[in-house]
Parts: structure tokens; C-alpha cells; sequence
């Protein structure tokens, strides 16, 4: 896995579904799509992150994807919080 500034990287479908455990069962995270632009096998999703129930327990993101036959290829996420975001793997 890569370390910061370039973020993690995750090969495969198991280390992808490892990884995407923790938020898919944690109900107090939600991701919510601001816009989703395609354009052919290209997508683009803004989205926000709430981890939290205050006002600014949230940050917004971006998420460039690549789908194949149906399928996502290749899923990029990136987000610029102006302070710690915890992730749902780290409560």
C-alpha cells in the first residue's frame, strides 16, 4: 500500500472488499452524490462524506471511476478536509 501524500492503494477485488467493509456496515458514515457525470467508460462523482452529526462533520470529495463490461475497473477517491477525517475503520 502506498503512504501519504499519495494515499492507499488496494489490487483486487478481496483487498478492494476488505477495505470497503468498515464504511459499508458503519451507519453513522454517509456518502451522499453531489453530481455523477459519465462519459463512456469514464465516470466522475462528487459526492460528501458525513462522518458525523454536526454541522461541519463533513467534507466533500471527488471520485473518478472506470467501468468495463459493467464493472468498475478502477475507482480513484480523493478529498481535501481541512482537518482529520476519521475513517470508519479507525472508530
Amino acid at each position: 500500500m502506498d503512504q501519504p501524500p499519495d494515499g492507499g492503494r488496494y489490487d483486487g477485488g478481496q483487498a478492494c472488499l476488505e477495505f470497503w467493509r468498515a464504511p459499508a456496515v458503519d451507519r453513522t458514515a454517509r456518502f451522499g452524490p453531489d453530481e455523477v457525470v459519465v462519459m463512456g467508460e469514464h465516470a466522475t462523482i462528487r459526492r460528501r462524506y458525513r462522518y458525523g452529526d454536526g454541522p461541519a462533520d463533513w467534507v466533500r470529495g471527488v471520485d473518478p471511476r472506470r467501468v468495463r463490461d459493467g464493472r468498475i475497473v478502477e475507482a480513484l477517491g480523493c478529498s481535501n478536509p481541512a482537518g482529520e477525517v476519521p475513517l470508519a475503520a479507525e472508530a
